[in-house]
Formats: structure tokens, sequence, C-alpha cells
């Protein structure tokens, strides 16, 4: 194990030094963790059933990592929908069907004290920020840009276009042009669209900054090597340990902050010099809200808005990019739906837009992007569609434990998985909105019901969570998903050139495969 960490922190650019002092530092860490190991007091004070396991260290987890869809079919079959299970060095409590609602309305669960007990994002990238500045972030992603959706959606159109355009530049001078995946050409889309809202559209046009916001959280997560996931979960001071030091004296770690700090210092003073002038006309975008909301005493101004901003970029960049491709994937799948949405999307144009060549950011509009319900439900049934097994994990944060409707109790510090396979594709229970066949893939089944892709209060569509729980950015997120797939199916044809792979293990969340897009000619 500790063979692990020393090979993990070497891959981190660390000298010798510094692996000498970690290595210290370890040792004595090992001792503690074998003491407080979390395994010794793990017996329940309560009825709920468990998955049963042998090995007290890995549990159930080397079973549910080779073929997660059995392991949990066949467990909530026998087990029905609360159980227990040992996965990744500590037991979870298993929440499903209808009482997920308990766990995401619940202001005792924490589902961001859950993602950092398995992955300290914010030691991994040197983020330190206080309760007041998660505030900010909160403020500035979710009221702030939901409020501004209509005023983003030009500039976003805009610059979703010019990043498609310059990767696709060479089919000015060819036919068709096969791209092996598309993960990257949607990643490039998104990094531009969203720096524009988050940094402006002055700093956006800055490759270094798009590169940051396009590689910051790939290359970070993988100083984290996958093996210390399973290895070092029973022991979480370790873990700890090990991301702090790889975010602490790794050079990638270390260097984006750099970066990000010689782009962003001179922009931020000059935004507060022009503040002083009563007639300066602010920039609306993300950055000059987290200026404005400013910090809390004590805390240093510029590194707290980097901090603030490599948050919201590990928040948003990822889970956008990652949904956004899978929709299109999806959408290769079968020529007749890319056709479908091509045809409701020329209709709307036709009705709202006097000139048919418009450039796409007069085009897609907010009002516009909302009026494609076929697209709005090819996007969430997308979505319901997701690669999540056991997921959306949450900690209690309380002081005393919590009893859910049927007895069972999550104790302080206890951890729940949300079973959103369960939830989004089982038979056996009554959802709330997906009526039948919910194990199949149907486009259009929410056309006509009312049901958007940011909706969050029905129990059997949970891609951005529930209840207080909830995503507070997935409106901006879900508009600019809408708005890249439809630039992308108006200025060029596209059609799968293979077979497209749709992942199903774990920690895989996105589908793959060639396509081949050619210039439509308007």
């Amino acid at each position: 194990m500790i063979n692990h960490l020393i090979t993990s922190i070497k891959y981190a650019n660390l000298s010798s030094q510094q692996i000498s002092k970690v290595g210290v530092i370890t040792v004595a860490t090992i001792i503690t963790s074998f003491t407080v190991y979390r395994f010794w007091i793990s017996k329940t004070k309560d009825d709920c059933p468990m998955v049963p396991y042998t090995n007290p260290v890995l549990g159930s987890t080397m079973e549910y990592c080779k073929n997660p869809q059995t392991f949990v079919e066949n467990w909530t079959e026998k087990l029905g929908p609360v159980y227990r299970v040992h996965l990744f060095g500590r037991l979870h409590t298993v929440v499903s069907g209808p009482y997920v609602h308990e766990v995401y309305n619940n202001r005792n669960f924490s589902f961001l004290a859950g993602v950092m007990k398995r992955f300290n994002v914010r030691l991994l990238a040197g983020i330190n920020i206080d309760k007041a500045a998660e505030l900010n972030i909160i403020a500035a992603t979710g009221r702030y840009m939901t409020q501004k959706l209509k005023n983003f959606a030009p500039r976003v159109a805009k610059n979703l276009t010019l990043s498609l355009n310059e990767v696709l530049k060479d089919l000015a001078f060819q036919e068709s042009v096969e791209v092996p995946d598309m993960y990257p050409l949607v990643q490039l889309m998104i990094a531009r669209g969203s720096a524009s809202v988050i940094v402006g559209e002055k700093l956006c046009q800055n490759m270094d900054l798009i590169d940051i916001f396009q590689n910051i959280t790939k290359d970070l997560i993988s100083l984290h090597p996958r093996i210390s996931l399973i290895w070092l979960a029973p022991f979480p001071r370790l873990r700890q340990l090990q991301t702090w030091a790889i975010g602490k004296f790794s050079r990638v770690s270390n260097g984006y902050r750099r970066k990000l700090r010689e782009i962003l210092v001179p922009e931020i003073d000059m935004r507060l010099k022009n503040m002083q002038n009563p007639d300066w006309q602010q920039p609306e975008d993300v950055l000059q809200k987290l200026i404005d909301l400013g910090v809390s005493p004590g805390q240093e101004f510029y590194e707290t808005i980097i901090s603030e901003v490599i948050a919201i970029i590990f928040a948003s960049m990822s889970t956008t990019t990652q949904e956004a491709t899978a929709i299109l994937y999806h959408l290769l799948q079968d020529s007749g739906y890319l056709n479908e949405i091509l045809q409701e999307q020329r209709e709307l144009i036709e009705q709202h837009t006097a000139n048919l060549s418009a450039e796409n950011e007069e085009v897609f509009t907010t009002e516009l992007l909302r009026k494609m319900i076929k697209l709005e439900s090819f996007c969430r049934e997308s979505l319901r569609f997701g690669n999540q097994f056991y997921d959306n994990g949450h900690t209690n944060i309380g002081d005393t434990s919590i009893i859910l409707s049927n007895g069972t109790m999550i104790e302080p510090d206890g951890d729940v998985l949300i079973n959103i396979y369960y939830n989004h594709r089982s038979e056996s229970w009554s959802g709330t909105s997906t009526g039948y066949g919910r194990a199949e893939f149907k486009p259009f089944r929410f056309v006509g019901t009312g049901k958007r892709s940011t909706s969050v209060g029905d129990d059997d569509y949970l891609p951005f969570g529930q209840g207080r729980h909830a995503c507070p950015g997935r409106w901006f997120a879900m508009q600019q998903i809408k708005a890249a797939i439809s630039i992308l199916i108006r200025d060029y044809e596209i059609r799968s050139s293979g077979d497209i792979v749709f992942p199903k293990t774990i920690g895989s969340y996105v589908p793959f495969g060639s396509v081949i897009l050619t210039k439509r000619c308007n």
C-alpha cells in the first residue's frame, strides 16, 4: 500500500526531499488510520439488510466494479430499495425508489461532503475557500447565471461556433473529415462557450485560458492513480495526505494556478480600478460577480477569486462536456433521430427569423431553444440513460442520526449512495414521470408532457439531483448543451462511420466512435 502511495507521489513530479517528508508522515498516518479503521465500527443499529462480503478491506468493491449493472440489479432485487453495501473501503446505505427524495431534501445530508470523502478535488487543485466563498460560487453560478440566460445565449452561440469552425477549418479544402472521437471537439466548444460567461468575452479569446478550461480537470485527476481509489479508500486520512501532497507539490497543479494568476490578476486589477469610475459599465460575467461579492476578512483576495474560478471549472466543464457528448452520440445512433430534430429546428428558425441564413448568435436565443420540445425530450432521455449505477453520494454532516421512513438509520458521518440505475431503468417500481418501458431508450417520450431536461422533482430522473441538493447551474448547462448540438447539426452533416460504444463500467461515462462531418451548403 505504501508503494502505491509513493509511486503516485512520484508521478506528481515531487522532489526526493519532498517524497521523504511525505513518507515519514505517511507511516504515522497509516498507524493512526488502522486504529480508527471504519470497518471495526461498521455494526449497524437497525435491521437494514446488507450485501454479504468476506474481504474486510475491499468489501464488494471488486465484484461491483467488474459488472456494476448485474451487481445493482441482483442485490436490489434480493434486498429491496434500501440496503447496505461495503464499497471503496466503507459501508454505504444504498437508497432507491421513492426513498431518494428523503436524502435529497434533508439539510443534514451533504453531497459535497460525500464527494470530498472519496475524491477531495479541493486538496488536489489547491482550492482554499471558506463557507462565504462557497456561497459566492452558488450565487454566481446559480442565481446570477440563471437570471442572465437570455443575455448570455448570443455570446455562447457565437463562441461555440467560433471554436467549432476553428477545429474544422480544413473542411474548406476537402469535402468531409472523419473525427475519431467527438469528445475533444465538444470539449473545446463547451470550454470557449463557458469561458465567455465565466471570465468574459475578452478573456475567452485567450487560448491559454481556454486550454486551462479544457484540461485542468483531466490533468489534475490523472495525477491521482485510480488504484488508490480502492486500496487507500479504507484509510481516509491517508487518502487526504496523498491528495494534499499531490496538490501541494505537483508542478502540474501549481503550474495551472500560476497561469491563472498571470491571466486573471491583471484583469481583476483593471476592473477594480474601473469600479472607482461611476460611469464605467461593468461587464456581465461570473468573474465580475465574484469581484462584487468580495471575500471574507483575512482571506487573500486574488487567491480566493482564483480558487473560486477553479472550483467553478471543476464543477461545470467535465460534466457538461460529458453530457453533451453522450446526447450527441445518442442522436447519431439513428439517422431518423437526427432528421427529426433538424426538421424541428428548421421550422422554428423559419417562424422566428426573417433571415434563414442569419448567424447562429442571432438564431439560437433562449426563447427558440426552449421551444425545441423534441430536442428537449431527447436531452432528458439521453441523460436518463447515462452510465450511472450507485452515484450521487451524500454524507450525514449532522450531529445526530437520520432515520428514513422505513426505519433505516444513517449515523453522523454515515454515507449514502443513490441507486441511479434502478430509479432510471427498473420496471419494478412506479416512477413519477417516465411511464412504461423505462428500460428502453425512447427519445421522444417526454414530448408534450412538460417534463424538461432541467427538472429535479421526479424520483425517476436524477441527473441534476433533487430538492435542496439540485445542481444550481443546470439551466445554463442545458442551454449551452442544446445550443452546441443545434449549431453542430445546423452547420454540418454528421453521421457515424462505425460502431458507437456506450460504456457500461465504473468511471467510464462518455460514449465514443468515429464520426464523419461534412459542411452544409446553406
